[in-house]
């Protein structure tokens, strides 16, 4: 009986742990996403801004879809594709992604949850379904890779794999961490050779990019013939954005200035002359807490960014079940409803 009672006591304060955890990461995201949203309004006053025409189609006709806490977005009326019309300018983001100290909090973040988990895999679905497409082993690039970490799932099956990316705390990390490859700078300043990467992967990066056909451009050209392009991004038809708009955190902030449908990006790709292999979606990012926050307490509800003590428990068992249910973890895509776009296309 008393060795029962004891592991119930370590069940009990293993759980207690797990909420002040859990209570301690989302008041940092609410408190982060605040910051962000402060500071992006007040640059949109006072700085340099950059109007845009749809990056699918070249069209400048558009319509208004939604206001977001920062930017005002606008579907176009020839493809359909929505964007932030009016965005921050280059100089302002270079700035915010290279050594912002507001973004740089976020990145320490994600830098202490590495350091705590060192081995655990993120991406094993991902790069399993990626891989599967993928004709040559020889060289694979990860554009905008962060602290390295989906670049390091990919380190074993190729003989070399390179990283860019513009933050120099990041690129650091990800050659300290995981002992690859990291440039930094613009994709076109490199001195990288023309068709000679077998694969090229632009995780949750697209929807950063103000100009996204430059960087296509770029980047097909870097592909081998039969050379693979995989993305992945926030999918503008999911489930959680027809609940939540412009208060999804895939636009509550000025990070994200494009949100493709899995239509759009197919769009997108056939304009740079590329073949469709795989378009799905995959994750449902809508939890119990999030749409009681949205009924019962609207003007503080702020997605992916609530807590009740009470709520989270039966909220994380519902998600996860739901997640098991629908067939929609990491490891398995569903239709168009999901919350992030996995699209591979050839060359």
């Amino acid at each position: 009986m008393i060795p029962g009672i004891a592991r119930s006591i370590v069940i009990g304060m293993n759980i207690f742990d797990r909420l002040g955890e859990t209570r301690a990461n989302i008041a940092f995201a609410r408190e982060y996403t605040l910051e962000l949203q402060e500071q992006g309004r007040r640059l949109m006053k006072t700085g340099k801004t950059i109007s845009r025409i749809c990056e699918v189609c070249g069209s400048p006709q558009q319509e208004d879809r939604f206001m977001a806490p920062v930017y005002d977005f606008v579907a176009c009326r020839n493809c359909g594709f929505v964007y932030a019309k009016s965005i921050l300018g280059e100089e302002a983001m270079d700035k915010f992604y290279r050594h912002d100290e507001v973004a740089q909090r976020s990145w320490s973040k994600q830098l202490e949850r590495l350091e705590a988990n060192p081995n655990t895999t993120q991406y094993p679905g991902l790069v399993t379904r990626i891989m599967k497409n993928v004709r040559g082993r020889e060289r694979a690039l990860d554009f905008g890779c962060g602290q390295g970490e989906f670049l390091y799932e990919l380190k074993g099956h190729f003989r070399k794999v390179i990283g860019v990316e513009l933050g120099k705390e990041q690129a650091e990390t990800a050659r300290r961490k995981f002992g690859v490859e990291v440039l930094e700078g613009d994709i076109g300043s490199l001195g990288l050779q023309k068709e000679s990467f077998d694969l090229i992967c632009m995780n949750q990066v697209i929807e950063h990019l103000p100009r996204v056909n430059d960087v296509l451009k770029k980047l097909v050209q870097l592909l081998k013939p039969e050379g693979v392009l995989a993305i992945t991004c926030p999918n503008l038809d999911s489930w959680s954005m027809r609940i939540f708009r412009e208060k999804h955190s895939h636009v509550n902030t000025q990070v994200h200035v494009n949100m493709f449908s899995p239509k759009t990006i197919e769009k997108l790709a056939l304009r740079h002359g590329l073949k469709k292999r795989q378009v799905g979606t995959y994750m449902l990012d809508t939890t119990l807490i999030d749409l009681a926050y949205l009924i019962f307490a609207k003007k503080s509800f702020m997605h992916r960014c609530n807590f009740n003590i009470l709520l989270y428990p039966p909220s994380w068992l519902l998600e996860k079940a739901v997640n098991k249910a629908n067939e929609i973890s990491n490891n398995v895509l569903m239709g168009s409803s999901g919350s992030y776009i996995e699209a591979i296309f050839m060359k």
